[in-house]
């Protein structure tokens, strides 16, 4: 065996346990980690890094987290395809369109209750989408006041909302 592959046996026996960690907190699962980690170590050995051994360690790392952000971007974008291919190809059946009208009359029900000074500006800003600033030059209420409102008012309606459907 070469000094070279030597050395890169040694780095990687190093620094396997700390990269594997690292890839377990950015994957969140260990087999990701692992299925990363082996990919990381197969760039290594196809085209080392040259430099210092703290130089080949922080190459280690940056190709792990390029690795893992780029793995984590593939699978929101599959699941996102997915849920969309599902969305669009099944209609909804009876029981789901009667579980959303459910969820409709206890959402008005939750709304129904909450005061007019948080019912006002929160449903500018879901329904209508305004801004915080358009919200305060309608209502003549503080830019400040309105995104507390919109705030407490989510916070009341999620409250009441979960109240209504536990009852």
């Amino acid at each position: 065996m070469s000094q070279a592959n030597t050395d890169a046996r040694a780095l990687l026996e190093a620094v396997g346990p700390r990269l594997r960690r690292y890839l377990l907190i950015l994957a969140g699962t260990a087999e990701d980690a692992d299925d990363l980690l082996q990919s990381v170590y197969v760039r290594f050995l196809e085209e080392p890094p040259q430099g210092t051994r703290e130089r080949q360690e922080a190459w280690l790392f940056t190709v792990a987290r390029n690795l893992a952000f780029t793995s984590t971007r593939d699978r929101q974008r599959r699941v996102r395809r997915e849920q969309g291919a599902v969305r669009s190809d099944a209609p909804p059946t009876p029981a789901d369109q009667a579980e959303r009208r459910e969820d409709l009359e206890r959402m008005r029900n939750a709304l129904a209750g909450l005061p007019l000074d948080l019912k006002e500006p929160l449903y500018l800003k879901v329904v209508e989408h305004l801004s915080f600033s358009q919200i305060s030059e309608r209502t003549g209420v503080p830019k400040s006041t309105v995104a507390l409102r919109v705030q407490e008012g989510l916070v009341l309606l999620n409250r009441r909302f979960h109240e209504v459907s536990h009852a």
